[in-house]
C-alpha cells in the first residue's frame, strides 16, 4: 500500500474512533476522509477483493443485512456497509474499520449496499464479481429522472463488465430490461405467491415493445410472473422462488431451489420482505455459503431490526414505518387497511429535503383513495414535516374532510399527537427521524458522559498503543527476515488443496479462547468436509486438552472419523513436531493472532508447509502477557535459544 494510502487510512482510523466517541454510527464520514487524503484509497483497498454489489430501489438494505447476519455466526469473512450509508464514501468506511494500522486488509471478499445513481461511480475504482439489482421503482424523481431514465443508467454501467454474475429479480419488468441483451452469466429470483395487494399506480410496459403487460400472478406492485400482450416476452424462469410463506407473529417462508426446498423464520417481518430474502439467498449459495448460515442470519437480523416499528412513548404505543416512495406508502396502507382495526389514530410526516428528494410530488402517486375509503375506522389523521402543505392537498384531494386533519407544528402539537393510546406512524426518512428525536432519548445529541470519554479514549489509545508496540517488536523481525516470511503465510482461508487443519491448544480452562479457535475449525470443516482436523494439546491424569477440544468439534457436526489426537503438544514445537511424525507435509494452522507468527515458523523448522488461519477476535485478562511472551518465544526461536 502507497504510503499516502496509509496516511489516509490513518486519518480515516482516527475519524471513526472520534465519531464512535461522540456517539455515532460512523457510517461514512471515516471513508470521506481516507477518500479526501488519498484519492485512489478506495481503488487499492479493493484491489485483491472480491466485491459483491446490492442496488436497487428498495431492500438492498435487507438483502446486506441478511449476508452479514448469516457471515457473522459462520466466520466473519465479509466486509459489509450495514449503516444504509450507499454512496462511495459509505462503501468506503467499513474497509477503513477493518484494515490493519499498518494496511493489511485480511477480508477477501465485500457485499455493499450501493445507492442506484453511485454505481456507475464506483464502478471506476474496480470491477465487481457480481451485481444483485432488487427492484426499479418510483424514487426520488429530482435525482434519478424517473424509472425509465434509471433503467438506462444502470444498463448501460452493466454492459461493461461482461464477466459480472447478475443477480436479478425474475419479477420486476424493469429489471429484466436492463440485463436485455447483455451476455453475463444471470441468476434469476422472485415469487410464485403474493407478497402483498399493494399497487404501483405508475404502471411499467414491456421492456422489448413498449406493450401493455399482463400478469398470471401480481406478487407485489408491478412486480409479478408478467407477460406482454403483443410481444410475448416473460418473466424468465427463476432460480430460487418464494413457493410459500405462513403468517404470525414469526413468518414462516418456503423457498425453492433446484433439488431442494429450504425452510426460512423471520420474526416480525412483513411478507413484502421475501423478494429481500430470495435475493440475499442467491447471492449468498453463489459465494459459497451454506443454507443453515444465512437461515440463522436472517433470523438474527429479523429479531434485531424488524422489532423496532414498535415503542412505548409514555402511555401511547407507537407503530412507526418509513415510508420514502410511492410503493412503501402503498404497502403500508395495505397492511393498515387489511388489520380491520378500528378507531385508528395515523401520524402522517413529510419532508423535502435532498435526503428525502425535493419534489414531494411523489405523494401523487400514493393510493390515498383506498386509505380514505376506510374513513369510518379513522378517528385523527397528525400530519407534520416541511411539505406539510403538499401532504394536506394531497389528503383533500383523495377525501379526507377537514376535520379529520390536524396539522402538528409545535410542541403543543406534537404533545397532544403522543398523548394518545395508539399512534401509527408513516413518514419519509428525515421526518421519520424527528420522530424518534420526539420519542426516544437521542443518543447522539446527548450531553457527553464521563463513561463515554472514558471509554472512547481507552478505544483509541489502546488502538495506537498497540499499534506503536507492534512496530516497535517488529523491527527485530523485520531485521531477521522471520517477520517477512510470516505475514506471507498468514491467510483468511485455507488453499484449494488443503489437506488438514492443525489447531492448537491452550488451556481449555480459557473457554473463550480455545472455543473461539474450535468454531473457526468446525467452520472451515462444514466448508471443506474433505479437511481432517489435528487437535494437539497436553494430556496429564485428569485433564486431556484433546479430549476436550474433541468432543466440542463432534457437537459441532465434525466426525470421529476426521480427528487425529496429540496429546503430547506441550509447546508449539512439540505440536509441529508430532504433526511431521504423522506424516503432515501440508497444513493451515488454526490458532490466536498473537500466536500465529510462531506456528508458523515453527513449521517451517519442522518441515511442514504451512499456513495460518485467523479466528475471531477474543479479548480476556492477561492476553498481552501471552502476546509479549510469543514475541520472545519466536525470537529464542530463531536464535535457537531453546
Amino acid at each position: 500500500m502507497k504510503i499516502q494510502n496509509i496516511i489516509g487510512l490513518w486519518a480515516g482510523k482516527t475519524a471513526y474512533y472520534m465519531a464512535k466517541l461522540r456517539g455515532y454510527n460512523a457510517s461514512a464520514i471515516p471513508g470521506g476522509v481516507a477518500n479526501k487524503v488519498s484519492p485512489d484509497f478506495f481503488k487499492e483497498i479493493t484491489r485483491d477483493v472480491e466485491v459483491y454489489l446490492v442496488t436497487g430501489t428498495n431492500g438492498k438494505g435487507n438483502i446486506t443485512g441478511y449476508i452479514y447476519c448469516g457471515d457473522r455466526l459462520l466466520d466473519n469473512r465479509i466486509v459489509c456497509n450495514i449503516h444504509h450509508s450507499n454512496m462511495r464514501n459509505g462503501m468506503t468506511t467499513p474497509f477503513v474499520r477493518d484494515t490493519k494500522w499498518y494496511g493489511k486488509h485480511e477480508k477477501k471478499i465485500a457485499v455493499l449496499e450501493c445507492d442506484e445513481l453511485s454505481l456507475p461511480v464506483v464502478l471506476k475504482d474496480f470491477k465487481p464479481r457480481g451485481i444483485l439489482i432488487n427492484n426499479i421503482c418510483m424514487d426520488q424523481t429530482d435525482r434519478n429522472g424517473g424509472c425509465d431514465k434509471l433503467v438506462e443508467v444502470l444498463h448501460e454501467a452493466v454492459s461493461k463488465l461482461p464477466e459480472t454474475t447478475l443477480y436479478l429479480n425474475a419479477d420486476d419488468a424493469r429489471v429484466y430490461a436492463i440485463a436485455k441483451g447483455l451476455p453475463n452469466r444471470k441468476i434469476w429470483y422472485g415469487s410464485d405467491c403474493v407478497l402483498s395487494d399493494a399497487r404501483e399506480l405508475d404502471e411499467c410496459v414491456c421492456p422489448d415493445c413498449g406493450g401493455k403487460i399482463v400478469y398470471s400472478t401480481r406478487t407485489l406492485g408491478h412486480m409479478g410472473i408478467w407477460k406482454c400482450e403483443s410481444c410475448q416476452a416473460s418473466r424468465p424462469e427463476p432460480f430460487v422462488t418464494v413457493k410459500s410463506y405462513e403468517e404470525g407473529s414469526t413468518l414462516k417462508c418456503t423457498l425453492a431451489a433446484p433439488g431442494k426446498e429450504l425452510e426460512f423464520l423471520l420474526p416480525y417481518a412483513y411478507p413484502e420482505r421475501l423478494h429481500n430474502l430470495a435475493g440475499a439467498y442467491a447471492l449468498w449459495q453463489d459465494i459459497g455459503g451454506e443454507w443453515i448460515d444465512i437461515a440463522k442470519g436472517v433470523l438474527g437480523f429479523c429479531r434485531k431490526h424488524d422489532g423496532g416499528n414498535y415503542t412505548i412513548y409514555k402511555d401511547c404505543n407507537l407503530y412507526s414505518e418509513l415510508v420514502k416512495n410511492p410503493i412503501g406508502a402503498n404497502m403500508a396502507i395495505s397492511r393498515f387497511v387489511n388489520s380491520k382495526k378500528d378507531k385508528i389514530i395515523l401520524l402522517l410526516g413529510l419532508n423535502d429535503y435532498s435526503v428525502d428528494s425535493r419534489d414531494s410530488s411523489w405523494i401523487n402517486y400514493v393510493d390515498f383513495e383506498r386509505l380514505a375509503k376506510e374513513l369510518n375506522r379513522i378517528s385523527r389523521i397528525y400530519i407534520y414535516g416541511t411539505a406539510v402543505d403538499e401532504l394536506h392537498g394531497r389528503l383533500k384531494s383523495a377525501g379526507f374532510p377537514e376535520a379529520v386533519m390536524m396539522v402538528v407544528e409545535d410542541d403543543e402539537g406534537w404533545n397532544r399527537a403522543l398523548s394518545e393510546k395508539e399512534l401509527f406512524a408513516f413518514a419519509s426518512g428525515s421526518a421519520k427521524s424527528e420522530l424518534i428525536r420526539r420519542t426516544i432519548e437521542d443518543k447522539k445529541r446527548a450531553p457527553l458522559s464521563p463513561k463515554r470519554i472514558v471509554t472512547g479514549l481507552r478505544d483509541l489509545f489502546m488502538t495506537v498503543f498497540t499499534f506503536l508496540i507492534y512496530v516497535l517488536l517488529a523491527i527485530p523481525e523485520m531485521i531477521t527476515g522471520v517477520f517477512f516470511y510470516c505475514i506471507r503465510r498468514i491467510k483468511p482461508d485455507v488453499r484449494e488443496d488443503e489437506k488438514w487443519l492443525v489447531v492448537m491448544g491452550c488451556g481449555y480452562y480459557i473457554k473463550d479462547q480455545i472455543n473461539a479457535r474450535l468454531d473457526k475449525a468446525a467452520a472451515l470443516w462444514n466448508r471443506y468436509n474433505d479437511l481432517k482436523i489435528f487437535l494437539s494439546g497436553s494430556e496429564s491424569p485428569g485433564y486431556s486438552e484433546p479430549e476436550y477440544m474433541t468432543r466440542y468439534l463432534v457437537k459441532k457436526g465434525v466426525p470421529l472419523s476426521a480427528i487425529l489426537r496429540d496429546g503430547k503438544g506441550i509447546t508449539s514445537r512439540a505440536t509441529m513436531k508430532n504433526a511431521a511424525s504423522s506424516d503432515i507435509r501440508k497444513a493451515a494452522i488454526v490458532s490466536s493472532d498473537y500466536h500465529l507468527y510462531r506456528c508458523v515458523y515453527e513449521a517451517k523448522k519442522a518441515g511442514i508447509d504451512a499456513i495460518a488461519v485467523r479466528m475471531r477476535f477474543v479479548f480476556y485478562l492477561g492476553r498481552w502477557k501471552y502476546w509479549l511472551r510469543d514475541k520472545a518465544a519466536l525470537y529464542a526461536s530463531f536464535f535457537c535459544l531453546k
